[in-house]
């Protein structure tokens, strides 16, 4: 594993300040879906938005990670850079979609004076998972997922590089 790592890190220094920011994104998210799981009197609505927030982050940094100690493997643009690329694509784009769902239940909640909020979840849980994995299916129908260098590692390519 080392060796695997070692070929980026002659190549670029900043890539210690990359792996330990990802290893703390890891150790954030564990600790929420933990608590989730162990805590029983913090599964509220509100928290479970929070641990799919966690879920997704904490999923989105795992693809990171193998990205990182996988680079040489994902360098020749394989299937297995387009799986990261895609999932490199879902679980931020989840993330982000779940940062904005919380600011609609605060809407909801504060405004709108809207109590009935738990009938939300499966429709939150959906939209918030569901919609990125359908979406994130477009570039593979163009051929726009491959490697790109430093990093991004595996993700959208240039235009240019896959017409």
């Amino acid at each position: 594993m080392v060796t695997l790592i070692q070929f980026k890190l002659e190549e670029d220094p900043l890539i210690y300040i990359h792996l330990g920011l990802i290893f703390l994104s890891l150790l954030g998210s564990f600790f929420v879906l933990l608590m989730f799981l162990v805590c029983k009197k913090l599964r509220t609505f509100a928290f479970k938005l929070i641990a799919m927030l966690s879920l997704a982050d904490f999923l989105s940094s795992l693809c990171y990670l193998y990205a990182e100690i996988n680079i040489k493997k994902l360098m020749n643009n394989g299937p297995e850079c387009m799986i990261i690329a895609y999932f490199n694509s879902v679980f931020p784009m989840s993330s982000f979609i779940v940062v904005n769902l919380i600011a609609y239940l605060v809407y909801l909640t504060v405004v709108k004076k809207e109590t009935e909020i738990d009938s939300y979840l499966c429709s939150f849980v959906g939209y918030a998972f569901g919609f990125p994995m359908i979406y994130s299916v477009i570039p593979f129908l163009f051929g726009a997922y491959g490697y790109t260098g430093k990093l991004e590692n595996c993700w959208i390519r240039q235009r240019k590089e896959y017409t």
